[in-house]
This record gives C-alpha cells, sequence and structure tokens, in this order.
C-alpha cells in the first residue's frame, strides 16, 4: 500500500485516528485482509484507532475483524456493510470491544444470522447505534430492552424477523429512540413488558371504557374531515390506499393515519437507484427559466444534471461532472455549490472530493466545460465549501471548510473565474464540519459561521476587505451533536421577525437555535428539536404567509414558523425515507409560486421531488411516471426523480 493511499484512507488528529478505505473511490474494491494488517502492524498506534471504515470491501473476511478485535483495544465505531463476513467476525468485535463499542454498522452481509445479533447485546452494554439490514436475522433476542439501554437507533429492516420481544417497549418509550423494521413478516407492534395474569383484564376494561367515550364525542363533538375529504377536487388519486401512503398523492396531518399501512408500501420502500446521493441542488443552468436539478453522488459515481420542462417534470438525467481527461468521475463529494463565478450570466458549480477543489464553467446550455482543478496542490481534508463576495469587488469568491489538517482557507476570484492561491483564515483550533457566509452583524460585509466537532461554534468577522478578525466563540459547547462521521448543516436566516439574522445549526441528533441579538452577539442557543438527524437545512417561507419556514432531511420535515422564533411541531413530508435522506433543496420547480422540495437519498435510493399545494405540509406527486406495485408497472404519478 503507497504512502498516497494511507492519506487518503486515514486522518489522525492527535486524539483519535479513523479508517475510511471504503471511501476511496474504486480503491475500496482492492482493499483486502493484509492492507489493513499493514496498516495496523506498521504505520499507526492501535491503541489510538477509534473508527474503522471497511463498507463494500469484498476482500475484508472474518480473520480481519479477528485480528481488529486483538488490536484496537479502544474501538468505537466499526462499518463493515456488505463485506464477506459471517457471524463469527462479528462476535469477536463484540466480544473483544463490547465496553466501548458505540456504533456497528453491517447491513448486506447475509450470512451475519441471530448469533451475532445475541453477541452483540450480551455484550456491548455502551452500543447507541446498531444496523443490520438485509442480514440473516429472524430473531431479535428477549434481553435487548434490558442490556442496552444506551441504544438509540436500531435498523433491522429487510430481515426475517416474525417476533419482536416484550423488552423492547423499555427502549421505544424514550422519544429519542428510532426503530426500523420496515420489510420483515412481523409489524412494527410491540407489547409492554409486565407480569402478572390480570393484565389482559386491565386492559380489555380500559379499552372497553375508551370505547365509550370515543363513541359519545364522535356523535356530540364536531368531527373533523377524513384524509379522503381533504383532498381538493381536480386532484387525480388513483393510487389512495394501493401503492402510495397517506392517501397517494396528497397528505396533511389527518392523512397520517390513513389510506393504508405506510410500512409496507412502495412508498415506504422506494426503487432501488443507480447511484447514492450526497448533495442536491437548483438552478437554472441553461438559461430557459426553468428551474433544474444539480445531483452531487459518492463513492467514485457521475454526478447528473436534471434539466426541467418547467411543469415539475425533467428530461431524463445527463451525467457530466468528470475529471479532466479521464473518464474517472468526481470522488466523494460532499455538498455542490452554484454561482456565477465568471460574470456570464449562468451559474457554474464549485465542488470538492476529500483533498481538491474543482470548477465547472457553464457553456450556457445546460452542459458544462471541463472541470479545473483550482489552485493549490494537496490541500487537507476538505469538508464544506461556501460562495460569496467577500471583498466587495462584486465577484463570488471561496470559502473552504477543513478538518483536522489545516485552518479553514479563502480562495479570491481575480474577476474571470479564476481564483488566486488559497491564504488560511484566522484558526479555530477545531475540526471544521460545515461552514456558512452571512452578514450577521448588519455592516453589509458577509461573515464567516462555522461548525466545529466537539466545541463551541465560530464566528469570524469581516473587516469588509476579505480579511477577518479573530474568531468568536458563540455560546453553547458542544451543543449540536455532529455524529460519527461529523456530518451537519448551517442555515441563517431572520426567524423571529426583527429583520436580523439567527443561526440554525444541525447534527445527528438535534437542531439548535441562535437568536441574534443584533450587536453582533447571539442569545444562548435553544433546541428546536431532539428527533431525528438534521443534515440538511433550508430556510424557506412554504406557505407564503411572510414568515420563513424550516425544512430539514433525516428525516423528511418540515416545521412551520411562528414569527417570533419558534415553531409548530414538525410534520413529515410524504413518501420520505427517513433513514437514507441526505441532502434537500427547496424552489419553484413547476412554476406555481409556491416552493417545492428534492429530497437526495443516500444508499443507492431514488431520490424524491414533493410539489407544495400550498400550505407548506401538503403536496401533491409530479405526473407521468411510472412505478411499480407488486411488480405490476402502474402508470401514476410519483415522487421517483430520473436517473
Amino acid at each position: 500500500m503507497t504512502p498516497d493511499l494511507l492519506n487518503m484512507i486515514f486522518r489522525e488528529d492527535g486524539r483519535k485516528i479513523d479508517f475510511f478505505f471504503g471511501m476511496v473511490g474504486d480503491d475500496y474494491k482492492k482493499v483486502k485482509h493484509h492492507h489493513v494488517m499493514d496498516l495496523l502492524t506498521n504505520h499507526v498506534r492501535t491503541d489510538q484507532v477509534r473508527t474503522i471504515y471497511l463498507t463494500k470491501c469484498s476482500g475484508i473476511t472474518n480473520d480481519t475483524l479477528i485480528q481488529i478485535s486483538n488490536m484496537c483495544p479502544q474501538l468505537e465505531g466499526l462499518f463493515v456493510a456488505g463485506c464477506n463476513i459471517t457471524d463469527d467476525g462479528i462476535i469477536a468485535i463484540a466480544e473483544k470491544c463490547g465496553q466501548q463499542l458505540k456504533v456497528l454498522y453491517y447491513p448486506n452481509c447475509k450470512k451475519c444470522t441471530d448469533a451475532a445479533l445475541e453477541s452483540i447485546i450480551n455484550h456491548c452494554n455502551q452500543l447507541e447505534r446498531l444496523y443490520a439490514m438485509n442480514c440473516g436475522i429472524s430473531t431479535i433476542p428477549k434481553n435487548i430492552g434490558f442490556d442496552l439501554p444506551n441504544l438509540k437507533e436500531l435498523y433491522l429492516s429487510n430481515n426475517n424477523i416474525t417476533k419482536i420481544p416484550p423488552s423492547l417497549t423499555i427502549l421505544l418509550e424514550q422519544d429519542t429512540f428510532v426503530f426500523y423494521n420496515i420489510n420483515n413478516p412481523v409489524k412494527n407492534s410491540t407489547t409492554s413488558y409486565k407480569e402478572g395474569v390480570s393484565r389482559k383484564k386491565i386492559t380489555l376494561l380500559i379499552s372497553l371504557i375508551l370505547l365509550f367515550i370515543a363513541t359519545v364525542l364522535y356523535f356530540t363533538v364536531p368531527r373533523p374531515k377524513t384524509c379522503g375529504e381533504l383532498i381538493p377536487e381536480g386532484i387525480n388519486n388513483p393510487l389512495i390506499g394501493n401503492g402510495f401512503c397517506n392517501g397517494g398523492l396528497f397528505m396533511t396531518d389527518a392523512c397520517q393515519n390513513d389510506g393504508g399501512d405506510c410500512g409496507y408500501d412502495s412508498c415506504m420502500t422506494p426503487p432501488d437507484g443507480l447511484y447514492s446521493t450526497t448533495s442536491v441542488a437548483i438552478a437554472d443552468v441553461n438559461g430557459d427559466g426553468w428551474q433544474d436539478i444539480l445531483i452531487g453522488n459518492s463513492f467514485d459515481e457521475p454526478h447528473q444534471v436534471l434539466i426541467g420542462k418547467g411543469d415539475g417534470t425533467f428530461q431524463d438525467a445527463i451525467i457530466q461532472f468528470f475529471l479532466p481527461g479521464t473518464s474517472t468521475k468526481l470522488r466523494s463529494s460532499s455538498d455542490i455549490a452554484v454561482a456565477d463565478v465568471n460574470d456570464d450570466g449562468f451559474p457554474d458549480i464549485v465542488d470538492f472530493d476529500s483533498s481538491y477543489i474543482y470548477l465547472w464553467m457553464n457553456k450556457g446550455n445546460g452542459t458544462f466545460q471541463d472541470p479545473v482543478r483550482l489552485p493549490d496542490d494537496y490541500m487537507g481534508w476538505i469538508t464544506a465549501v461556501a460562495i460569496a463576495d467577500v471583498n466587495a469587488d462584486g465577484m463570488p469568491d471561496l470559502v473552504l471548510g477543513m478538518f483536522s489538517e489545516s485552518d479553514d482557507k479563502l480562495l479570491l476570484n481575480n474577476g474571470d473565474g479564476s481564483f488566486q492561491e488559497s491564504v488560511d483564515l484566522p484558526s479555530t483550533g477545531g475540526n471544521t464540519v460545515n461552514i456558512a457566509l452571512a452578514d450577521l452583524n448588519g455592516d453589509e460585509a458577509p461573515d464567516i459561521l462555522i461548525a466545529i466537532d466537539g466545541q463551541s461554534n465560530m464566528l469570524l468577522f469581516n473587516n469588509g476587505d476579505g480579511t477577518f478578525q479573530d474568531p468568536v466563540r458563540l455560546p453553547g459547547d458542544d451543543i449540536v451533536k455532529f455524529g460519527t462521521f461529523s456530518m451537519g448543516d448551517i442555515a441563517v436566516g431572520d426567524l423571529n421577525g426583527d429583520d436580523k439574522p439567527d443561526i440554525l445549526m444541525g447534527g445527528r441528533s438535534n437542531l439548535v437555535l441562535w437568536r441574534n441579538a443584533g450587536d453582533g452577539t447571539f442569545e444562548d442557543p435553544v433546541e428546536l428539536a431532539n428527533l431525528g438527524a438534521y443534515y440538511s437545512i433550508v430556510l424557506v417561507d412554504m406557505n407564503d404567509d411572510g414568515i420563513l419556514d424550516i425544512v430539514v432531511g433525516f428525516p423528511a420535515e418540515v416545521l412551520i414558523g411562528n414569527g417570533d422564533g419558534t415553531f409548530k411541531d414538525p410534520v413529515g413530508l410524504p413518501c420520505r425515507v427517513a433513514m437514507y435522506t441526505s441532502s434537500i433543496a427547496v424552489a419553484d420547480v413547476d412554476n406555481d409560486g409556491k416552493p417545492d422540495i428534492v429530497i437526495g437519498n443516500s444508499e443507492r435510493q431514488s431520490n424524491q421531488l414533493l410539489i407544495n399545494l400550498g400550505d407548506g405540509i401538503s403536496f401533491k406527486l409530479p405526473s407521468g411516471a411510472t412505478v411499480t406495485d407488486d411488480d405490476i408497472p402502474i402508470t401514476a404519478t410519483s415522487p421517483w426523480l430520473p436517473q
């Protein structure tokens, strides 16, 4: 294994070491057992290894996991989806590393059965996240609720599970616990774990009393409209209760539990996609006045352009974005940034892989020139890019967020779409997760907001000439939890109607608001939500009331703003794939004056489009597509975008 490859597949920040074998494009297919052993034996201190990522590395076997369990006593996270392993490998990890293991991810390992799951539950009492979709599991051990008290996420979809133990109720009663059991013979039902032979009698008595009360209320209290009654006239809805959940192409609060079992239809189980999407953006790339969709994919997969027809439908996907002079696609993209960097009136694209920044100049017809790698050689680990004119010359500049290896960077635009060599921004001393540019103190110069892993988030105030002051800490130390791979998002906007931009950040488990005090300082943070992973955030007026609302991903939800910095309860989007949403973009794609939602899904699941009916929480699906129900093609509405 060459030193260059080593630089690509692991990071060391002085506190821990993380390996990312599975995130280096086609190279992951070449990773074998001896590569891992060479790295562990000759290149790192194994007592500092915290996370090992070997997803899709088919050359990894049980022997690899057994050696890892013996050599890495402080292992906290292991990702081995799609590897050639069986129960023996997982059992070795559970027995040797179980006391500190927090994340275990082994979907698509079909030789891993009940024995592996039982060992995990018996030995990994600190485990917070367990992912074992599409394996060979048929039984959940009865002691899961007692022996895994810290478990926050349990993904067991697409197995052969026939029974859920009563003790799982202990976890389900926790507000922060997430359980996915889709496409198993048993549905998502549990029984409270209580002893006593009189329990059934008590339950029956309570049920009879509640039935009597409900009957009285039904005939004496005005009844809200049903899901079917709420669907507007003229909306063709051929799939109510058959094919799409929640009443087919219409979604309101009243339809949340109407129209069929949402856990077992094609809405919740989308068709397989060709690629795993990490980022989506919306812009008119060909100058026809209609919005188009830009799709960034990962793992050495091509990016795509969907040319809009102006009615919410799109032409077939155009594959774009190859590296110069080769057929190699951009590797492991995290974010697509769009701006007219050469002032020709057409939006250009800036994107990055782990170490380099690339620019695609728009030809003006929806296609792009070959990409140009912007100045600098190896830049370190890039995690984010943002675009704005920071030095008041009328041309957009680039700000890069860096993780662990160097300070964040600024690239000034020369005025023709070329950029100067990068300069280091004032050091924050931390690992940047994401960045945003906005005027936070009212001086009309964009400032830099930096989300930082494991410490206070920072502000860099602009001097107005493209130089920046020393970092200022936001209140609240490490309040946003950014997760295993330090993923999170930032949005800036006036959320309480005082004409001052507020800050919203989301991470693995919470969504946090800082209200602007108006003088460049911010009030103490307020947690708005903590029931999902808020990796993508968009602020937009979804219901045309002049107040910004919040659209978030993972799961995909809308929070309608009250105008005073508070929000109504989240409303889940229809046909959402909560466990795989990676990115969200919002714009009016059907030209009816209402913002619509594009959802990017990872794990090779199709991307989605939802057409806003006007209230911000009700949507129809674009027309004219073909969906499949029980393997029978049906010409109807569909949320899935072309691939």
